[in-house]
């Protein structure tokens, strides 16, 4: 069984290892996109046989973490790292440097 995620930005995930975590997603919501196939992957095997993958474009990237973070920031809800994960590989998606910027 694989497991996508549906959202742009979700968490914050509470971690032992990193604390609260709020996750970014830069890739599609509806498949994975990625160039491995871990056998650990929540996600699942790895295919990548779609003609035109449509990446979410740096504007709704951002628009949507300002907005986690507002929320956030309202509730006084700590973050204490961001991880880049989602459906596949996130340093596939063209404007990765960007984004982390």
């Amino acid at each position: 069984m694989s497991i996508l995620f549906d959202e742009i930005v979700f968490g914050p995930l509470h971690s032992r290892r990193y604390g609260h975590s709020l996750g970014i997603n830069l890739l599609p919501l509806d498949n994975k996109v990625c160039n491995y196939n871990c056998i650990y992957c929540e996600c699942g095997w790895t295919d990548l046989k779609k003609q035109k993958i449509r990446l979410t474009p740096f504007d709704q990237v951002k628009d949507a973490v300002e907005q986690r973070f507002a929320e956030l920031n309202r509730c006084q809800t700590p973050v204490d790292h961001i991880t880049f994960a989602g459906n596949g590989e996130p340093t596939m998606h063209p404007d990765f440097a960007r984004v982390v910027d």
